[in-house]
């Protein structure tokens, strides 16, 4: 993803001076980074509902 956004950034907006790729590459890594981070906290760790008491065992 990064590498995706940084050569769009490069090459479809024609950033190529030293200064420009560099304004290029530091949001493409936090975008990568922030994707990463979702991706990670949604698939690793998933809560899950927790199981309704079954009928005549509810707290007393």
């Amino acid at each position: 993803m990064e590498s995706g956004l940084f050569c769009a950034g490069y090459h479809g907006l024609g950033l190529d001076g030293p200064f420009a790729s560099d304004a290029v590459k530091a949001p493409a890594v936090v975008s990568a980074s922030a994707f990463r981070f979702g991706v990670h906290r949604t698939w690793v760790f998933r809560h899950e509902e927790p199981a309704a008491p079954a009928p005549g065992r509810g707290a007393t």
